[in-house]
């Protein structure tokens, strides 16, 4: 009996071999994927990038540093957080002292 189990467990481990993948993934996200690749560049080729450039042209370097500083700032309570749940209490220390 074992010799016919051991057979068995060979052809289907045979048969799994035989299985075919498709050549392409199927995306059934893809029609609007591309879509919103679409509205996204023509958002930044139209409207962010020349507000982007319009704020670094008008607006001062030490202002443009402060505000970037602000918000770094805001990504260290994220990172607090993190840390505080991943039981490291000296990054937590750090990130909750600045």
């Amino acid at each position: 009996m074992r010799p016919a189990k051991l057979l068995a467990a060979a052809s289907l481990l045979a048969l799994a071999g035989c299985a075919s993948h498709p050549t392409t993934a199927y995306d059934p996200y893809e029609p609007y994927n591309r879509a919103m690749f679409t509205v996204n560049d023509k958002a930044d080729q139209w409207v962010i990038k020349p507000v982007a450039q319009g704020y670094q042209a008008v607006v001062p370097s030490p202002i443009r540093t402060g505000v970037s500083n602000f918000f770094d700032n805001l990504k260290d309570v994220y990172s607090f957080a993190f840390n505080v749940l991943r039981a490291e209490p000296e990054k937590a220390a750090n990130d909750f002292m600045r």
